[in-house]
């Protein structure tokens, strides 16, 4: 009997003086602690943990980086701006300044950093980095409209004042995001808004909104749901004509070489898909040319046609699939061309509320493919069931 079944850290903000602490509704929690050392402009480890964590990373704001991978050229996110982030916080909370961690509905993000904003009595550090020009406003949906105009305002004045990384004569070049999305050869993943026109636009599109009224969203059901509407260049709303259906991403074997994807065509049309992009937290993979799903068909795609047929005993569709989907949790979600967010699935608590789990040898698929709730209430764990 055929199966008609078959298939991104971090921040939630809020706002409020530091004396204000029990009238903001958005705080999961307000926390002592102990400042142990700075790591960097914008994360600090603690002397003994919070909520099982020991580093902090600051929520509303991002600051340059002080790392590089893979001998690249880090340009001078380094140096001098990393660095110049780092000493600022030195010397605002030495080692052993005692501070307030008030912390958003996501306490925890999946590194096992406690996500806070932090207080060294009635100075808001956070706020101080932005306004002395060492970061830059960086709010993830949901958040605290208050907050986010307080600190687009800190920011702004140092973006005014040419201080820090808007100095004119040294300016950061890139953004701290782009510089890691560059160390790690990835691209954009966030949906872009416009704080003000309450428009978003698609991951690789966020240059055409301006960096103080940037506001960003995990995924487009995202931004959907906070009332933003889609001004996505050259890709217009997302098809609701394909999902994704199936995902195996603990094989038999040698895992690698047997993990598949499988896309569902809902439409009554053949559809051309050849460009439209798959893409996990790790990589991104474009469907070549001449990928085409019939109506009411399956479409499998295969990182090792070899190692899939062994498993299965036929070919699949595609192969040659670069993303390699993590076996203890990832998100994968489907594009079209421009990159706008056709459909989306995680798994493994890689995203919260995601918690679907697969044994070795078991795929993850959406059971009714009439249902797109985009949430984890559409999906099920069974035999894996390539094309059909």
């Amino acid at each position: 009997m055929k199966r008609i079944m078959s298939i991104w850290m971090l921040i939630a903000v809020l706002v409020v003086p530091i004396t204000s602490f029990e009238h903001e509704a958005s705080a999961a929690g307000t926390y002592t602690a102990t400042v142990d050392y700075v790591k960097d402009g914008d994360t600090i480890m603690l002397t003994n943990p919070v909520k099982g964590a020991d580093e902090v990373r600051f929520l509303g704001i991002d600051t340059p980086e002080t790392f590089v991978s893979g001998g690249k050229d880090p340009g001078n996110q380094i140096d001098p701006h990393g660095n110049a982030a780092t000493n600022y916080l030195k010397s605002v909370l030495p080692s052993g300044t005692e501070i307030t961690l008030v912390t958003g509905q996501e306490e925890v993000d999946g590194f096992g950093r406690l996500l806070a904003y932090v207080f060294k009595g009635n100075m808001d550090v956070n706020r101080s980095i932005l306004e002395n020009g060492h970061a830059v406003s960086y709010f993830i949906w949901p958040f605290e409209d208050a907050k986010f105009e307080d600190y687009r305002g800190a920011m702004l004045t140092a973006m005014n004042g040419n201080i820090g990384i808007w100095d004119t004569t040294n300016p950061l070049e890139e953004l701290p995001f782009e510089y890691r999305d560059r160390m790690f050869n990835d691209q954009p993943d966030k949906y872009v808004g416009n704080y003000f026109t309450k428009e978003y636009v698609t991951p690789l599109n966020y240059t055409q909104v301006p960096i103080e009224d940037r506001v960003f969203f995990f995924t487009e059901q995202d931004a959907q749901s906070a009332g933003y509407t889609c001004n996505c260049s050259g890709g217009g709303p997302a098809s609701d004509e394909l999902l994704i259906q199936e995902v195996y991403y603990d094989a038999e074997g040698s895992d690698s070489v047997g993990e598949y994807l499988e896309i569902y065509n809902t439409s009554t049309n053949t559809l051309d898909i050849s460009g439209y992009i798959l893409k996990d937290n790790y990589d991104t993979y474009t469907l070549p040319a001449g990928t085409m799903i019939d109506p009411g068909q399956h479409l499998v795609v295969a990182r090792d046609a070899a190692g899939f047929r062994s498993l299965f005993g036929f070919d699949p569709d595609v192969s040659g699939m670069t993303l390699a989907l993590g076996n203890s949790g990832d998100q994968v979600s489907l594009q079209n061309p421009s990159g706008a967010e056709i459909d989306f699935v995680a798994y493994e608590n890689y995203v919260s509320g995601w918690n679907i789990r697969a044994n070795t040898g078991q795929a993850i698929y959406r059971y009714d493919v009439n249902n797109d709730t985009d949430s984890v209430n559409d999906w099920n764990v069974g035999t894996p069931l390539p094309g059909k």
